[in-house]
């Protein structure tokens, strides 16, 4: 059962983060030149840096019920990064590993 309420929680954030996108009319959109709704989130961080979207922080207060599936986006998404810049992960993302 954990595993069907984790699944909803990543569906209903996928579209929570979908729906700021288009608000923000955001150039990138699944189907668009072959993306995929992956390739589009995947820039929902970067969007946020910019103030286009709702950060980190605000999206916790605004949806607490998906906390640990917004967690677990971010820190996924820094991983991504730090894969392919190289870089330290964010110390947010090393206590959410520390977690797991």
């Amino acid at each position: 059962m954990h595993d069907d309420t984790a699944a909803a929680a990543v569906w209903k954030l996928q579209e929570v983060l979908l729906g700021y996108l288009q608000v923000a009319e955001s150039p990138r959109w699944p189907g668009a030149d072959g993306l995929t709704v992956q390739d589009v989130l995947a820039s929902y961080p970067q969007a946020a840096a910019t103030g286009q979207v709702p950060d980190r922080a605000t999206l916790l207060l605004r949806h607490p019920e998906l906390a640990e599936a917004l967690r677990t986006f971010f820190a996924d998404q820094a991983a991504t990064r730090t894969a392919v810049d190289g870089a330290s992960p964010p110390d947010d993302q090393r206590l959410h590993e520390r977690q797991k």
